[in-house]
């Protein structure tokens, strides 16, 4: 059965700043896809490339509904069935809140990314393009992955904060897992509830 995803976040800039990174090719290439072939006059609202979900090689993507600072539609085919993604901007403050919601995404099966993971750094990725002009994380789809990976990274808050974060199942389901289950002890489950991923706590040294 297809699926549904809704992610909500604050920008701090104005719905009009939103929408143009939304909705101009160039600023779309800059924290979004590899490519954008986009036009609100002509109906066409295309991305893809190598920071596109099975990085296609041809513009994926067809407008259906803009309104400028308010709203944004498209379709997305995906997985080979045609999805649709809308998202909601309304003033918050001095800022922008955004709603996004995709609609009919396929199951996933095992070896396949989420795409609730794409759309969280996407999101991200927005958000600090229009507040600071910068590029955040992206995915490299058309990458061979191999091996082990490390990764070190320093975070301005406490120990105990960080670690709290990663062994709470209420932390760990508003930013990166679905109904997560987690038994802090060695040896104990831990599972991000996506049908895939982590299974198993290794080692556990609290803080």
């Amino acid at each position: 059965m297809p699926n549904e995803i809704e992610l909500q976040l604050t920008i701090n800039a104005p719905p009009q700043d939103v929408y143009r990174a939304l909705t101009e090719g160039d600023q779309l290439e800059q924290w979004f896809a590899e490519h954008a072939d986009v036009s609100m006059e002509d109906g066409r609202y295309g991305f893809w490339g190598r920071l596109t979900p099975e990085h296609p090689d041809r513009p994926q993507g067809r407008l259906l509904e803009a309104i400028p600072n308010e709203k944004l539609r498209f379709e997305w085919t995906l997985r080979g069935e045609q999805t649709e993604v809308t998202l909601n901007f309304r003033e918050k403050g001095a800022g922008s809140r955004i709603r996004l919601k995709h609609f009919g995404i396929p199951n996933i099966r095992p070896g396949q990314y989420a795409v609730a993971d794409f759309w969280s750094l996407s999101m991200d990725n927005l958000r600090a393009w229009v507040e600071r002009g910068e590029v955040g994380l992206q995915c490299d789809f058309g990458a061979i992955k191999l091996g082990g990976v490390r990764l070190e990274v320093d975070i301005d808050a406490p120990p105990e904060e960080v670690f709290s974060t990663l062994i709470d199942p209420e932390k760990l389901s508003r930013y990166i897992a679905n109904d997560p289950v987690v038994e802090p002890v060695v040896g104990g489950r831990y599972d991000y509830g996506w049908g895939d991923g982590p299974t198993k706590i290794l080692d556990l040294e609290p803080n």
